[in-house]
Parts: C-alpha cells; structure tokens; sequence
C-alpha cells in the first residue's frame, strides 16, 4: 500500500506539528534532568507530543541514567525498548518505581513514613489504602512466614525461605 499523497501545504504543515512535537519532547526532558518535572509525573501528563515520547528516551534524562542503565531498567522490569510512555500500564509503573528506589530524582526530599506494629493490628490494610496514591511508594518487605490467603508474592511480600533469606543478608541485598 502506498502513502497518502499530500499537497506541498499539508506536508508542510505536518513538518511543522513534527518539529514542534521534537521540541516540546526536547523541553520536557530538559525539565526533567533539571529536577522541573518529576519523572512520574509525566505518565498522567496528556499532551500528544509526551505521549509518544519513547520511555527509554525519557528514562535516559533523568540525572544518573545513561543508555546503558535505562536498558537494564527496561530489562528488568520487561518493557520493551521501543514502548512509549502512553503505553506504559499501571503494573510497568509500579515496576519502574521499585527500580527507582535508590535513584534520586525528586522534586524535593521525601520523608519516610515507616509502619510498624505486631501481627494483626492492621499494617497492611494501612499501606494497601497508601498503595492507591501516587505520592507514596511502598516497599516490599522480605519474610520467611508462609504466605497467607490473599496475599501475593511480589506484592505484599517477598516470601523466601530461611536458606534463601540468609543468601540475601550474605550478598548485601537489604
């Protein structure tokens, strides 16, 4: 199938919106390395110029991510290089948030909310109600218990074994 034929005006025309889109996708990443906009942010944002924006691109305008580190960020969290921030899903987002735990890349510095309490009490009916908003990130405690009805591993918690969790203390993983 052949392209449209266009009319010098309307191939003008296009070249001008693709210019204007490159720019306004080059001034959002600049704000980005700037610390201007946060990062997360941008998955809400609903300008058609953003939403085609490759992730690997944006990713790679964040402070202290390079080529190669947005690669293995997409790797490991199985997001296809060529995936553009309109279509990055809400369980891809929760995913780049867990890779983004020891990257610094905030508008301000957070504050740490930690809840603690014994079995029952309720923690984790607290940090599913935070879970749902976007200003906090939950993280993912390890646990050698067995898991419990309703829970999921990878998402309440890491359920390892006792062998498994004293591998990870040996490697430094906490």
């Amino acid at each position: 199938m052949l392209p449209p034929r266009l009319s010098r005006r309307s191939r003008r025309k296009a070249g001008q919106a693709a210019v204007s889109a490159r720019q306004e996708r080059a001034k959002v990443k600049e704000m980005v390395t700037k610390g201007e906009i946060f990062f997360f942010d941008l998955f809400k944002d609903e300008r058609k110029s953003v939403l085609r924006m490759k992730l690997i691109d944006l990713l790679q305008s964040v402070p202290g991510i390079g080529k190669t580190r947005a690669e293995i960020i997409l790797d490991r969290t199985g997001i296809s290089n060529s995936r553009r921030i309109g279509g990055v899903g809400h369980r891809q987002i929760e995913l780049l948030r867990q890779e983004f735990l020891l990257i610094k890349n905030s508008r301000k510095s957070g504050e740490l909310l930690v809840v603690s309490g014994p079995s029952g009490v309720g923690k984790s009916t607290i940090t599913n109600k935070l879970r749902s908003d976007d200003r906090f990130w939950i993280s993912i405690s390890a646990t050698t218990r067995e898991i419990r009805s309703g829970e999921q591993n990878g998402v309440d918690y890491h359920f390892v074994s006792d062998e498994k969790f004293d591998q990870m203390i040996a490697k430094m993983i906490f």
